[in-house]
């Protein structure tokens, strides 16, 4: 039974930590977006890196509403159950799972805004 704990444990933290790569890659694309604008006189490559990030906008949000899920599900528990331990990694699995949420929520404005 505590091997099972342990595997299921396991899952989460490497869904968690996927959701991250996918976070901090996002947020690299937004951010290099105005090297990308400095570096290219006719304006080609911006428009390329806004395409790449539109596509990927969507599917952003299929990650983070679950991770918010799980990790607002997470706090109930831990508070429910007297796991002081728990709380700071569920808030942090909540916190994560809005932050991405937010960012496919309003990626869209943020690309507008670097054209």
């Amino acid at each position: 039974m505590e091997k099972n704990k342990v595997l299921a444990s396991t899952k989460v933290r490497n869904a968690a930590v996927k959701a991250a790569t996918v976070a901090g890659m996002l947020a690299m694309a937004i951010a290099s977006n105005p090297a990308v604008l400095a570096a290219d006189k006719k304006m080609e490559g911006t428009e390329t890196m806004i395409d790449l990030v539109t596509a990927i906008l969507p599917y952003v949000a299929i990650i983070g509403i679950p991770m918010a899920l799980v990790g607002g599900f997470k706090l109930i528990m831990a508070f429910r159950n007297d796991q002081g331990d728990a709380v700071p990694a569920a808030a942090r699995d909540l916190a994560i799972g809005i932050a991405i949420t937010f960012i496919s929520v309003f990626g869209d404005n943020i690309l507008t805004a670097l054209k």
